[in-house]
């Protein structure tokens, strides 16, 4: 089976993300009262019975001195506020309510009456700033669906637990779940919370001061520490390319065609511009004329205008368009690959002066084979100035006049069969060069929007056309791989061993892996018989793994007839802190499967906080416990995601015959299921 995996190291966009200890614990957003109690006819709202809580998941005190909530309230902690490790801190709306409703006092207080704020009783977001202004938490809770049941009337009822004026808070079940989703809330009936102490629903592990999970080998702290923001990756789902909400400072952002025509010569139109006609165009009948318009838009201040003609002198029709270059023509790329679609939308007022004749195309300019990069075409280049030249073709054609945008959502895949960008591109093979014949959409060189004309309808066909919102969609995950079964990618560079004593050793042994045609990692380990040893990867460039780090696993398959050590320990480290997680190990010479989400990592090594998912820098194995040196284990298949690889031979081919004819002779065979793109030499 063909497949591919592309490796990519060019990110069209860079997140920094804050790992915060502080949790966001316990809302009570909407207090209930009985004035006199028992009787639920005597039912009152206070709003100054609110309160928020917030716990210190890790393992240092952390000093919250000039933070601030500025979503939901609007409250700065004071000078030397600190929250111990382990420990909680309430504010309350009102100190003295809040000691009326629960017995005891909170820590502090965000004011009584209206000068703060109040929390919504709909739901809304509470957002938490460290000193600097960067997110340390944010949760933006509901009164209703999965948040728990909405209440009404008076006095309040509702169809389920709710913490919309029945009394309960919101408490989170585990500290060390994401507070960003309604699924790690819930709701204890019958009880005002439990502020300042664990929640009523806490189905988590419970902090210690080890992290609670003990202490594993040289000193690795493990358990349930927060590890990942609020939320999940903050980054933007669908980046803007372009706007169009006016001109670029850059004035050959449209390609400037000196030469006017595609060609080498002209047998009309040879005057230069911002637009590319085919040879054949007259100076009226093939033109793109671009404007911009601040009336006509979708999104934004503005949109592109174009005013187009489309000659129909050729034998196959006809076509006029723009194209835009990487500025950086040695080395510039536009990566595309962690996403799976490209998407504009256009708008044409007024009908075209001929029904069915212009067809709005969106090419696409793919490098990945070009050496020598140049934008000025030559005689006899083979068209290498296109790279592979990936065409859409958006139905229908133009005619009628549009009553508003069209959305056109193109699938970054090629196949041949594309005949409309619904389904994806199509390097047609009409222009540019073969190349590799793959679709690397982390090899970008340009884009091109093209009218082309009907070769069935030679009418010069005129229209005004307007693009907005030129975006890309579907955020994908990207694998990263440490070793694929041959070898490991370049990122990956030489790996390291250590120990005290001896250290480990990590090398390929051939034919070693899950199939003779395999390879394996062999790791050696070092040590001294007690303290531990490792060996892995130091990845440069580093990995963004921002996305994929609340969404992903990493796995690994290992062999190994003899282990000695009580497991092994899983390490990434970027920024200053490491995250880890214990794997057992089961020895019997048999090949065995790992697999553990990334979001199950926790700190460990000595650190609890500063892990920087966008720079993850360093992965290793270590063997923990004792007895070890000199052991071995094979490791192969390491990844996260799921990379495709094909370089394991297919089956041979059977039932080969022959069937002989007068002038020719046919060669059969049955093909082999699950491979396709084979190549046979026939003798």
């Amino acid at each position: 089976m063909k497949k591919t995996l592309t490796f990519c190291f060019i990110n069209l966009l860079t997140v920094s993300l804050s790992f915060s200890q502080v949790v966001i614990n316990e809302i009570m957003y909407n207090p209930y009262y009985e004035t006199t109690p028992g009787d639920p006819n005597t039912y009152d709202t206070d709003d100054d019975g609110e309160f928020i809580e917030l716990f210190n998941a890790g393992q240092s005190d952390v000093d919250i001195s000039g933070w601030k909530f500025v979503d939901g309230i609007d409250y700065t902690f004071p000078a030397s506020t600190t929250i111990g490790a382990g420990k909680y801190l309430v504010l309350a709306r009102s100190k003295a309510r809040f000691k009326a409703d629960h017995g005891t006092d909170a820590d502090l207080e965000w004011g009584p009456g209206t000068g703060n704020g109040a929390l919504a009783n709909g739901g809304e977001m509470i957002k938490l700033q460290d000193a600097s202004g960067a997110v340390q938490d944010e949760v933006d809770y509901d009164d209703g669906g999965d948040w728990g049941a909405s209440s009404s009337g008076s006095p309040p009822t509702a169809s389920g637990p709710s913490a919309d004026g029945l009394g309960p808070s919101l408490e989170l079940k585990d500290f060390a779940a994401d507070n960003a989703l309604a699924a790690s809330w819930g709701i204890v009936t019958g009880k005002r919370g439990t502020p300042g102490a664990v929640n009523g629903n806490f189905s988590g592990t419970a902090w210690t001061s080890t992290g609670g999970g003990g202490t594993g080998g040289g000193g690795t702290t493990v358990g349930p520490v927060r590890t990942h923001p609020a939320g999940t990756w903050t980054g933007d789902t669908s980046p803007m390319l372009n706007s169009f909400n006016a001109a670029s400072a850059d004035t050959n952002y449209w390609q400037y065609f000196e030469w006017g025509v595609a060609g080498s010569s002209a047998t009309n139109d040879s005057l230069p511009g911002h637009y590319e006609v085919n040879q054949g165009a007259g100076i009226d009948t093939g033109y793109v004329n671009v404007s911009y318009s601040t009336d006509v838009k979708n999104e934004g201040t503005g949109s592109m205008k174009l005013d187009v003609a489309v000659h129909g002198t050729e034998g196959w029709g006809g076509y006029a368009k723009i194209q835009h270059m990487h500025p950086d023509t040695a080395k510039g790329f536009y990566d595309w690959s962690k996403y799976d679609t490209v998407s504009f939308q256009y708008y044409m007022p007024e009908a075209a002066s001929a029904d069915g004749v212009l067809e709005l195309r969106f090419n696409v300019l793919e490098y990945s084979n070009v050496a020598n990069p140049t934008y000025t075409p030559s005689t006899d280049d083979g068209g290498v100035t296109l790279g592979e030249y990936y065409y859409s073709f958006t139905a229908p054609r133009l005619g009628a006049a549009m009553s508003g945008w069209a959305t056109v959502d193109i699938p970054l895949t090629e196949d041949p069969n594309n005949w409309d960008n619904k389904n994806g591109f199509n390097r047609t093979g009409w222009a540019g060069i073969s190349g590799n014949e793959t679709f690397d959409t982390d090899r970008i060189k340009g884009f091109a929007f093209e009218f082309s004309g009907n070769a069935s309808d030679r009418s010069v066909a005129t229209a005004t056309v307007y693009l907005d919102n030129m975006t890309l969609k579907g955020r994908k995950t990207t694998p990263f791989v440490y070793f694929n079964g041959k070898a490991s990618p370049a990122d990956m560079g030489s790996p390291f061993g250590w120990g005290a004593g001896s250290a480990s050793t990590l090398e390929v042994v051939q034919g070693a892996g899950t199939s003779s045609e395999t390879n394996a990692l062999k790791w050696t380990m070092g040590g001294d018989g007690w303290g531990v040893t490792g060996a892995g990867w130091n990845i440069n460039p580093h990995h963004d793994m921002s996305y994929e780090w609340m969404k992903d696993s990493v796995q690994f398959m290992y062999k190994t007839a003899k282990y000695s050590g009580n497991n092994i320990r899983l390490q990434y480290e970027a920024g200053s802190g490491k995250l880890v997680k214990e794997v057992d190990i089961t020895a019997d010479d048999k090949w065995h499967t790992v697999k553990v989400a990334l979001k199950d990592f926790v700190y460990g090594d000595n650190t609890t906080s500063g892990f920087d998912t966008t720079q993850v820098k360093v992965f290793q194995f270590i063997a923990q416990g004792s007895g070890y040196q000199g052991e071995t284990m094979l490791i192969t298949d390491a990844w996260t995601g799921t990379p495709s690889f094909d370089f394991v031979s297919p089956a041979v081919a059977e039932n080969v015959d022959a069937i002989p004819g007068s002038y020719t002779n046919a060669v059969v065979w049955d093909d082999v299921v699950g491979e396709f793109g084979e190549t046979y030499s026939v003798y």
